[in-house]
């Protein structure tokens, strides 16, 4: 009996080793599949969250499952590839009910909102944000509140409604500041505070923004990201009359420009001085 006592023993701690590699393994592939995101590398990052989804399915692991469905839903979008998008998104939102998982329900639902958002169904989009912040701040979700806040804001910008979206922004930045948010998300709230300043023609106040957000692209090594920063930053300067500074910055990145399918745009601006 010692010894059969001994043999399952022996054997369900090579089964717990086994899954806490497992879930190493899975933890690690989800952290490479979101720097191909902020690589803008998409289809590596739907390479990587298939391969964390095929691991999660075999060896029932549900955190792989629920995020690699919300990873595939943001690889897809930002690959315009909207059927594919809704499809995982929808799992995603599925899969996170059904496990009780509020913080991944608000992701997903975060995430339909902003699939809506982005084929101008801004009824739609707001409903799911609204969703999303409804479980978020029922659950505490500090991180997520922001971000919700980010993607309402950008309803009001594509309505053009400039003081509303600068509003919500900068309450989002704000609160975006005393969480420990990735570094992406930083990002894109200064380059949308930049932007809806620069479209407020309050170009000064835009700088600093747009400064701050071509910085953290930078060190992320997101460099389309960067140089979309860098050329709002230039026609920025150049609208306060500081042709010097515009010029330099165009120049510096003009050669770079043409790795991102920029230089046409960059080379317009520079032929404008």
């Amino acid at each position: 009996m010692k010894l059969l006592f001994n043999l399952a023993f022996f054997l369900s701690t090579c089964f717990v080793a086994t899954a806490g590699e497992l879930e190493k393994k899975v933890d690690f592939l989800l952290k490479k599949a979101w720097e191909c995101y902020e690589k803008s590398d998409y289809t590596c990052m739907i390479d990587k969250s298939k391969e964390v989804l095929d691991i999660s399915k075999k060896h029932n692991i549900p955190k792989g499952i629920a995020e690699s469905y919300y990873y595939l839903g943001i690889a897809y979008f930002s690959k315009n590839d909207m059927n594919n998008a809704l499809k995982y998104t929808r799992l995603a939102v599925e899969y996170s009910t059904k496990q009780n998982n509020y913080r991944w329900i608000v992701y997903s639902y975060t995430l339909l909102g902003e699939i809506f958002r982005s084929v101008g169904k801004y009824k739609e989009a707001m409903y799911y944000f609204k969703k999303s912040m409804e479980y978020a701040e029922k659950n505490k979700n500090k991180k997520m509140i922001p971000i919700i806040m980010l993607n309402i804001g950008n309803i009001y910008f594509e309505r053009k409604e400039y003081k509303s979206a600068l509003n919500m922004y900068k309450k989002a930045l704000k609160l975006a500041e005393n969480v420990k948010l990735r570094k992406s998300y930083k990002a894109l709230l200064n380059f949308n505070i930049g932007i809806t300043l620069y479209n407020m023609e309050e170009y000064e106040r835009a700088i600093s923004y747009l400064k701050k957000s071509a910085e953290i692209y930078n060190s992320m090594k997101n460099y389309r990201s960067y140089l979309e920063s860098v050329y709002f930053l230039a026609k920025s300067y150049r609208s306060i009359g500081d042709t010097g500074t515009a010029k330099r910055l165009i120049k510096e990145n003009l050669e770079y420009a043409k790795l991102y399918g920029m230089y046409r745009s960059f080379k317009l601006l520079v032929d404008k001085y």
